[in-house]
């Protein structure tokens, strides 16, 4: 740069974020953001969203991290959404369904027992609200949902027809649930006969350690109690989910598959299928042989996290291989389980806790060719994965990595604001396995959800635009998300709270305003020991919707704190702004913060002249 005598000076800032450079590394760059994207080069606001409203079983109940839309033969649109406590399915109208699988189900007579003085309340602070269930050999844990109905009721004055959780384990026969009043009359073994029902167990809806019966070493505290310690790592429950045609295949992490028939209606609960591993840690359909392929499949005697089996063609109930099937199993030698697998174009990518496997239909009586293309490589979720145009891109536990024929690092100017743990927004590699991934076609953007540091659900964002090859990121609550969908014509997002959101429509957030920024590192205005005296700014705005907020911030020397001057307002008429900030090294942040704003802005000017002081 010469010599300043008063002339324009334009302020040229590369696009992208990088957080990983010095102060000086980072002039001429973007160094902070939120809810902002890079098109073309440029910066811009990002699209809005609105609250879906739904019908139904709603709420939804537990954290939604798991969702798979498709089209059935009718034209009916569905999604399926799985949370740690409940499966459901969206029709077209918005109308929740609730199709979680049935553990068991039968008949009980007087099961109830209520107390006025709280003599239930596991809490230990008299709430009467809380009652008692007989039911011999219930396999019932904290947090299982049960239904009851046809009994008679109220027992004691508190309604026992319904759904409930169970909120405490008194035995192998008992349980205790909590009434929506306090009991009015203390009754023993009372409400008749009637019917209960037990949705499949529940998992957890974040990692940690798991307490409670069968947790603990043997000898560990009192005889028949459940253990208050244990070094058991209770993994949050995610879930496989995908379409066989029109029907759904979903499984539960750990646990059993199931199906959904779609020509059954949607008042039919999903089923186990008949004949398939007994458990299973990710489940998906090759969409070359139209197989059910299982990774980490029960083998018949033992769970083994690393065995993989497959269907016959057009099959999925048969599983053991024959002569005249195309059924099979492998196993994987590396790594100590598998966390999850994604369909490419190269056939099916498995992912261990240490390797990258490529599984390939050959044909023949071999089926599928097994080959390793990586190791000493971790995957954060089964979720941390998606294919963008037949390129995969996946979230490790220190790196970004992606996959074109060669896995590589994929390299990242925000490395430290995503996983060097000194931040708030840093990764919670406790909670990782939260970690959501998906790609936005129309924006050549692959995105991935994740908590930062000391939280549990995710509330952080940070997206690799592969075409540009640069970097953002920012902060929105997405438990899960899915691109462009026949079933809204928009990408879809579920927040912690399972409420729906559909994306790219208008400017805000919901019926907020989206407080989109973007805030560049130092720029040196002059070249010499002078400061420089900016008085003016020009604008450059490709669009402008309302009015955005400028702040200046200043340093005389490097190295010392910067000072900020503003905020100034600028608007789509806007033709120079009268500013006043006197400096060696300027940054900007541009902001927006009303209703209905958004803008998407190029390179700005800026008069500035030298001022004489040294």
């Amino acid at each position: 740069m010469g010599r300043l005598s008063g002339q324009m000076l334009r302020l040229d800032i590369a696009p992208g974020v990088v957080t990983d450079e010095t102060s000086a590394g980072s002039m001429g760059r973007w160094v902070d953001c939120d809810l902002i994207r890079f098109k073309n080069g440029l910066p811009q606001s990002l699209g809005g969203w609105v609250n879906q409203a739904m019908t139904g079983d709603v709420p939804l109940l537990g954290i939604p991290r798991s969702n798979h839309d498709w089209v059935a033969l009718d034209g009916t649109n569905y999604i399926a959404v799985g949370t740690e406590k409940r499966l459901y399915i969206i029709e077209d109208s918005f109308v929740v369904t609730n199709i979680t699988p049935i553990r068991s189900s039968g008949a009980l007579t007087n099961p109830f027992s209520t107390d006025t003085t709280g003599a239930f309340d596991p809490n230990i602070t008299n709430n009467a609200a809380f009652f008692s269930v007989n039911d011999i050999s219930h396999g019932g844990s904290v947090g299982d949902i049960v239904t009851f109905d046809s009994f008679t009721s109220p027992v004691g004055g508190i309604a026992v027809n319904g759904d409930f959780e169970i909120v405490s384990i008194t035995d192998t026969d008992n349980y205790i649930l909590q009434g929506a009043n306090a009991a009015s009359s203390t009754v023993a073994s009372g409400g008749g006969v009637g019917n209960f029902t037990y949705e499949i167990t529940v998992g957890s809806g974040e990692t940690g350690i798991a307490s409670g019966w069968g947790t603990g070493a043997w000898g560990d505290e009192a005889w028949g109690t459940p253990r208050t310690a244990s070094t058991f790592v209770e993994e949050l429950r995610t879930w496989s989910l995908d379409n066989w045609g029109e029907d759904l295949i979903a499984s539960p992490r750990g646990n059993a598959i199931y199906v959904w028939n779609k020509s059954a209606g949607l008042g039919t609960r999903s089923a186990l299928i008949a004949n398939a591993p007994a458990t299973a840690l990710r489940v998906l359909v090759s969409p070359e042989n139209r197989q059910l392929i299982v990774l980490g499949a029960h083998t018949g005697a033992d769970d083994d996290p690393l065995f993989i089996a497959w269907s016959d063609n057009e099959d999925f109930t048969t599983f053991i291989p024959a002569s005249n099937n195309t059924a099979g199993d492998k196993r994987i030698d590396q790594g100590s389980e598998i966390v999850t697998g994604i369909s490419t174009r190269v056939g099916i990518l498995i992912f261990t806790d240490k390797s990258v496997h490529v599984m390939q239909p050959v044909g023949g009586n071999q089926i599928y060719s097994f080959r390793q293309v990586g190791s000493g490589t971790s995957i954060t979720s089964p979720s941390a994965v998606t294919d963008a145009n037949g390129i995969v891109y996946f979230m490790g536990s220190t790196n970004f990595y992606v996959y074109d024929g060669t896995l590589r690092v994929l390299p990242c100017p925000v490395w430290t604001h995503v996983f060097d743990g000194e931040f708030p927004s840093s990764l919670n590699a406790s909670q990782a396995f939260s970690v959501f991934c998906s790609h936005s076609k129309n924006f050549n953007e692959v995105w991935w959800f994740y908590p930062g540091r000391e939280q549990s659900l995710n509330d952080r964002y940070v997206v690799y635009n592969y075409l540009e090859n640069i970097w953002y990121f920012g902060q929105i609550d997405r438990a899960s998300f899915s691109d462009f969908s026949s079933f809204v014509q928009k990408p879809f997002g579920f927040d912690s709270n399972g409420s729906l959101f559909i994306h790219e429509t208008g400017d805000d957030d919901d019926t907020v305003a989206m407080a989109s920024f973007i805030e560049s590192g130092d720029y040196s205005v002059s070249d010499g020991d002078e400061l420089v005296h900016v008085s003016k700014l020009i604008p450059d705005f490709d669009r402008l919707s309302g009015s955005v907020s400028v702040t200046l911030k200043g340093r005389k020397y490097p190295h010392k704190a910067q000072f900020t001057k503003g905020p100034y307002t600028a608007q789509s008429d806007t033709a120079e702004m009268g500013v006043r900030i006197r400096a060696r090294q300027i940054a900007i942040r541009v902001e927006q913060l009303g209703i209905g704003e958004s803008f998407r802005m190029g390179a700005w000017k800026a008069r500035a002249v030298p001022d004489g002081e040294r």
